[in-house]
């Protein structure tokens, strides 16, 4: 039995040697997150991954100076300087019965979990939808950012990490509702740090990366570090 919480990375035993040997990590768009098919990956896919949404009642109409366009315009639904969604005039009037709005972030993350060994063995290997059958120890996931960063190289390219991305954050995602109703109050934050509480069991943290601007990463990139051994360890499995 490992004592005391720690951080962990769970994942195919065949991706093990590509992290103890090549210094290769994977890490992934929220968007590519926000995309995975539900069949095939179960709850480890997140549609509103970075995201959050609200749903209209299903009889929602915006007349001018109505109270549902007061409604819709301080929903928070609306980015930018204006932040207003609508606006009707001289009789208009739109109907906005059962429709969703989604706003999300851009940025790329990498995920490990943070917590007791036995506890989230057991959920990776036993209760969760996408099993795994391998696990890595992190030693420090500060300092694997930093390596990231002052080390890490784009495979495929000649790139370094910091030539395209130059923010970072590191934080545990706490796990909370990313959708409600307009008449539940105001648009919910979007943060690459909150999830739906049906993925609290996976304990999340994240290293959230952001492209500088005017560049864009792809989707998923194989970034190859230095001296892997001194962040990464294999656990018995």
């Amino acid at each position: 039995m490992i004592i005391g919480k720690a951080y962990y990375k769970f994942l195919d035993r065949d991706d093990v040697n590509r992290v103890l040997n090549d210094g290769t990590v994977l890490i992934s768009s929220l968007e590519y997150y926000r995309g995975l098919e539900k069949a095939a990956w179960g709850l480890i896919a997140d549609r509103l991954e970075g995201a959050s949404e609200m749903i209209m009642p299903d009889h929602f109409t915006i007349t001018e100076n109505s109270p549902e366009l007061e409604m819709i315009n301080n929903s928070g639904a609306a980015k930018g300087s204006a932040r207003k969604l609508a606006h009707v005039e001289s009789g208009g009037r739109i109907n906005l019965g059962g429709a969703t709005f989604v706003r999300v972030l851009p940025g790329h993350v990498y995920c490990a979990s943070y917590g007791s060994f036995d506890e989230l063995h057991r959920y990776y290997t036993v209760e969760a939808e996408r099993k795994y059958n391998a696990c890595l120890r992190i030693t420090s996931f500060r300092r694997l950012a930093r390596r990231i960063f002052r080390t890490g190289v784009i495979l495929g390219t000649k790139m370094k990490f910091s030539d395209v991305f130059d923010r970072v954050a590191i934080d545990t995602v706490t796990y909370e509702a990313r959708s409600r109703s307009i008449n539940e109050g105001p648009m919910l934050e979007e943060s690459p740090f909150k999830k739906e509480l049906v993925f609290k069991p996976q304990q999340e943290v994240r290293i959230y990366f952001v492209a500088k601007d005017g560049l864009r990463a792809e989707d998923r990139i194989v970034v190859r570090i230095e001296d892997p051994s001194s962040i990464f360890s294999k656990m018995p499995f």
